[in-house]
Order: C-alpha cells, then sequence, then structure tokens
C-alpha cells in the first residue's frame, strides 16, 4: 500500500515538476518576446524622433534661406529706390543751379497724365467758345421771318400795354371757340384780369390776343396737346 502511494506521490510529483518546468519556459519566452519587442518599439521611437528633428532642421533651414532671399530682394528694390531718389535729386539741382551749359543731350518724359489733362483744358476751353458763339448768334439774329412770322424780339415789358389790348370779361357771355387753322407760332397763357384768371391766346399774324375762357374760376398753366 505504501508503494502504491509512493508511486502514484512519485507521478505527481515529476508531472508538477514537469508542468513547472513547462511553464517557466513559457514565461521566460514571453519574456525575451516582450523584451523584443520593447526594444523594437523604442528604435522606431527613436528613428521617428530623429527623422522629425532632420525634417525640422530641414524646413528651418529652407524657411531661412526664403527669408534670406526675400530681405535681400528688398534691400536691392530699396537701394534701387534709393539710388534712382538719389540721382532725380541731383538732376533736380543741376536744373536748379546756374551753371555752364551742358553739352550732353538730356531726354525729358512728359508726364501722359499732364498731356492728357492739358487736352481736356483745350477742348474744355473751345466748347465754351463754341458755346458762347451759339448764344450770341441765338441772341443777336432778328429772327426767321420767313417761318415765325414775327419781326424782332419780343417786349421785354408789356404787361400793361398787353392788359389794354385784352378783351374785358363778361360773365352773361361765352367766347367763341377758337380755331386753329395753322397752330404753329401760336402762345397760349394765362393772364389775372378783373378778378378772375383765364387763357388768352394770340395766333401768328393776330394783332391782339383773343380770350378762349370766361369762367369765375381761377384758369392757368396752359399747356398743348400732342396732337
Amino acid at each position: 500500500m505504501l508503494i502504491r502511494v509512493f508511486r502514484v506521490t512519485d507521478k505527481f510529483s515529476n508531472a508538477g515538476l514537469k508542468f513547472a518546468v513547462w511553464l517557466a519556459g513559457g514565461l521566460l519566452e514571453q519574456v525575451t518576446y516582450l523584451k523584443e519587442s520593447i526594444a523594437s518599439l523604442l528604435e522606431a521611437l527613436w528613428a521617428a524622433i530623429t527623422a522629425l528633428s532632420g525634417g525640422l532642421v530641414k524646413s528651418t533651414q529652407r524657411l531661412s534661406k526664403e527669408a534670406s532671399d526675400k530681405a535681400a530682394k528688398v534691400y536691392q528694390v530699396t537701394d534701387e529706390r534709393r539710388r534712382a531718389m538719389a540721382q532725380r535729386a541731383a538732376m533736380i539741382a543741376a536744373r536748379a543751379e546756374p551753371g555752364p551749359p551742358v553739352h550732353a543731350q538730356e531726354t525729358v518724359v512728359e508726364d501722359p497724365l499732364m498731356t492728357q489733362n492739358r487736352m481736356l483744358s483745350a477742348f474744355t476751353v473751345l466748347l465754351m467758345v463754341a458755346l458762347i458763339a451759339i448764344l450770341l448768334w441765338a441772341t443777336g439774329r432778328d429772327g426767321d421771318n420767313g417761318n415765325s412770322g414775327f419781326a424782332g424780339a419780343l417786349p421785354q415789358n408789356t404787361a400793361n400795354a398787353t392788359l389794354d389790348r385784352l378783351p374785358s370779361p363778361n360773365p352773361s357771355t361765352t367766347p367763341a371757340p377758337v380755331v386753329f387753322a395753322n397752330w404753329q407760332g401760336t402762345l397760349v397763357f394765362s393772364v389775372r384780369d378783373a378778378g378772375q384768371e383765364d387763357l388768352f391766346v394770340l395766333q401768328r399774324g393776330d394783332v391782339s390776343p383773343r380770350r378762349i375762357t370766361n369762367d369765375p374760376a381761377d384758369d392757368r398753366d396752359p399747356a398743348w396737346s400732342p396732337d
């Protein structure tokens, strides 16, 4: 009985020892794998840091180069402007100061804006002269006798003379309608007479105007119809 118990115990001991050896080997294998993984991760991280730092260095160098190029261009433009301004100031000073005649031929370029302003000024003067000539011709001519039928200019103050020749209003009578055989050259106007304002017409060839309204209400602001 003891021998059987010893054998069973020996078998379990061998099995437990083998299990422990297997477990220790697997653990060591996992530790080795983890160690290799951590080493690979550190190497990748170092490579990334190195590449990033290299890219930053290159970007910094490129930006510094672009900045230096722009600064050089700005300095060049500023230097050219300074030289041009100094040359222009020297030319102005040479022209202002009396000195010996300069034999070298200088080319003077006129500003296009000044030429354009001079042309516009000349055109404006010509236009004003033409308008004044037209006004003088229109106000100084005696009139077109063949078309208008009027000789000479209209009187400047004929209010009293016209009122003297206007037919007096008569409330009991209605003015006869005026028939215009030729309405061209006919004037229509309103006159206030005897406390009321009526319309009168003066046709070409007539000596005195004719009343066309006779109403107690005021008639004013006459206008010809289009037809």
